[in-house]
C-alpha cells in the first residue's frame, strides 16, 4: 500500500494552504491530522530525481472554535535526513528505531492531535501562503470530524472528490511536475540520469508498525 514510508531521503519541503479563503495567520494552533493523499512519483528536475509525494492535511482550531484546513506536502520518506521523518519524531516524542524506518504506516497519524506552528510567506506569484514550520506534541485534543485517505495506486480512486483542486491537478497530470513512474524513468534515462533511479524505492515491503506512541 502506498501509505507506507521508509528511509528514502526527502528533498521537497513545500507546504500548501488547502483552504479557499484567507490563509491561516502566523501562530501556533491546536490541530488534528484528518487526511492523507499519496500521489505517487513526481519528477523533480531541480535535483534530477523522482520522488514519491504525499500530502498531509491538518484541521487547525481557530479562536472562534471553527476549523480551517492546511495541507503539508512532503516526500514520502522517513530517512534520518528527511523533513517528514524529523517532523514525525518531534511530534511523536521519540526517534524511529531501525525497524520502524524500514516501513512505517502513515495512516497511524490519522485522527492524532498536534500543535502546528504556522508562518505566512509570500510566493513568487505574489500570493500569500500559510506554511507549517513545525509540528509539536498536542497541547489540547482536537477531534477530527472525519478521517480519510487517497491513494493514487487505488484503481477506484476512492476519495478523489475530496481532494482540493491543486492536488487533483497533480493526480490528473495537469501539474507540469507530475509524471507517472514509467515516463519519469524514461525521461531520466534519456537525460543520462540512470544513477538517480535509486530514489524510487519499493516501500511496500517489510513490517507494519502497530504500536505507535502518538497518544
Amino acid at each position: 500500500m502506498s501509505l507506507m514510508v521508509s528511509a528514502y531521503e526527502s528533498k521537497n519541503n513545500n507546504h500548501f494552504d488547502g483552504g479557499k479563503f484567507k490563509p491561516l495567520d502566523s501562530g501556533t494552533y491546536d490541530a488534528v491530522c484528518d487526511a492523507i493523499a499519496s500521489v505517487g512519483p513526481i519528477l523533480n528536475p531541480k535535483f534530477n530525481s523522482v520522488q514519491n509525494i504525499v500530502y498531509i492535511k491538518f484541521d487547525a482550531k481557530l479562536p472562534d472554535g471553527s476549523l480551517k484546513d492546511i495541507w503539508l506536502r512532503r516526500t514520502q520518506s522517513i530517512h534520518p535526513k528527511s523533513k517528514l521523518g524529523k517532523e514525525l519524531e518531534v511530534w511523536r516524542g521519540r526517534g524511529f528505531t531501525d525497524e520502524e524506518r524500514k516501513s512505517f504506516n502513515l495512516a497511524s497519524i490519522l485522527g492524532v492531535s498536534a500543535q502546528i506552528v504556522v508562518q505566512q510567506n509570500q510566493g513568487r506569484n505574489g500570493k500569500t501562503y500559510s506554511d507549517i514550520v513545525a509540528i509539536l506534541p498536542a497541547r489540547n485534543k482536537v477531534e477530527a470530524t472525519e478521517t480519510w485517505t487517497f491513494d493514487i495506486a487505488d484503481p477506484a480512486r476512492e476519495n478523489y472528490d475530496k481532494l482540493p483542486k491543486f492536488i487533483k491537478n497533480v493526480v490528473d497530470g495537469k501539474d507540469a511536475d507530475k509524471v507517472n513512474e514509467n515516463n519519469a524513468i524514461n525521461r531520466m534515462q534519456n537525460a543520462g540520469m540512470e544513477e538517480d533511479l535509486g530514489n524510487i524505492g519499493d516501500i511496500d515491503q517489510s513490517i507494519t508498525i502497530e504500536d505507535i506512541p502518538f497518544n
